[in-house]
């Protein structure tokens, strides 16, 4: 089963990616953002998340997870399926993996942001993971704050597939580019 599961979410993408034309397809890295996420007491993980544009509707966001011990990666494709000035929600299709362990989990979920003024910005995400037996739900939601022109601080409480046992605190430097 999740053999079966993999490979028709590996054949969705790839139909995705070959229904467009190919000059439709200009990937630009459009922001990084640098987490520290941690309980109250220890600093709990390392994160970096770039998100690559190719289009209006698509997007990639690549997730490098280091909790101390392993790095862990996780691959998200965005697709943004309800955009206005002020809110943008995407149907997320994600699939994680632990190095020390050789098989994918894919999720799919829902997330996106919510303009609150001029620069600043709420964010949240829903992932649900398929192929688990217990807490299948990885969430996170949070807002940003502006520092300079492309960058700003993010705060965040939420959970990750490596870490769902409870909530997590995250401050965040946020780059456009």
């Amino acid at each position: 089963m999740e053999k079966r599961l993999t490979v028709i979410i590996l054949i969705f993408f790839l139909v995705l990616l070959f229904a467009s034309p190919v000059q439709a397809w200009s990937p630009r890295l459009e922001r990084a953002d640098y987490i520290i996420s941690s309980s109250f007491s220890e600093i709990e993980s390392l994160q970096l998340i770039l998100n690559i544009s190719f289009d209006a509707l698509n997007e990639f966001n690549s997730l490098f997870h280091y909790d101390g011990r392993n790095f862990n990666l996780q691959g998200t494709w965005l697709l943004n399926f309800w955009q206005r000035r002020d809110l943008t929600t995407q149907l997320r299709l994600s699939a994680a993996t632990d190095f020390q362990q050789p098989s994918l989990a894919p999720s799919l979920g829902l997330g996106g942001e919510f303009s609150l003024g001029e620069r600043s910005y709420l964010l949240y995400s829903l992932d649900y993971y398929l192929l688990e037996d217990s807490n299948r739900l990885v969430y996170r939601g949070g807002f940003g704050l502006p520092l300079v022109g492309n960058s700003g601080l993010t705060f965040t409480v939420g959970n990750s597939y490596w870490s769902r046992t409870g909530p997590k605190f995250a401050l965040g430097i946020r780059v456009q580019f």
